[in-house]
């Protein structure tokens, strides 16, 4: 998150992109702001949930709402390779942080709608894929790469292939 934050700040002393009084005068595009807020979790389980066996549509996969935590995520009943399971867990962060970070990088003249709609989902997802992260660098750490990653009855065990 702050590598994204970094690289933006330096973009914008590199480039710097002076305010007129046409920024100035833009309303802010509050309906865009609202839809990334109630958007970007279900947005995020979905590209956990497309690295599933069977983009997710399997009977071994769940979308698990925990009501009384606000609580939401998906689960895999069975077994998945080391780098099946890396790619789901990276593919929220990579898809919905990184990827804008670089549209807004590589694209300067973006309108003000997609400068709002872009910036706030960079930032919430980066932030919301903490956890992704952490279990990333655990599994990366502790499980071979040829090992699978098995889950039953809501617990987690890896076995070496």
């Amino acid at each position: 998150m702050t590598l994204l934050i970094g690289a933006l700040i330096l973009d914008y002393i590199l480039h710097p992109h002076p305010l007129t009084a046409e920024d100035l005068a833009s309303p802010v595009p509050w309906g865009i702001l609202a839809v990334v807020f109630v958007a970007f979790v279900p947005l995020h389980e979905l590209l956990h949930l497309i690295w599933h066996p069977g983009w997710g549509l399997s009977d071994r996969s769940r979308v698990v709402v925990w009501l009384a935590r606000l609580r939401v995520g998906v689960y895999y009943e069975g077994d998945l390779s080391r780098s099946r399971w890396l790619a789901m867990r990276a593919a929220p962060f990579l898809l919905l942080s990184l990827a804008p970070a670089f549209t807004l990088l590589g694209a300067p003249g973006l309108s003000l709608e997609a400068e709002s709609a872009l910036s706030p989902l960079m930032i919430l997802n980066a932030l919301g894929s903490g956890g992704d992260a952490l279990a990333v660098l655990l599994v990366l750490r502790q499980v071979p790469a040829s090992g699978r990653l098995r889950f039953r009855d809501g617990r987690a065990r890896w076995s070496p292939s």
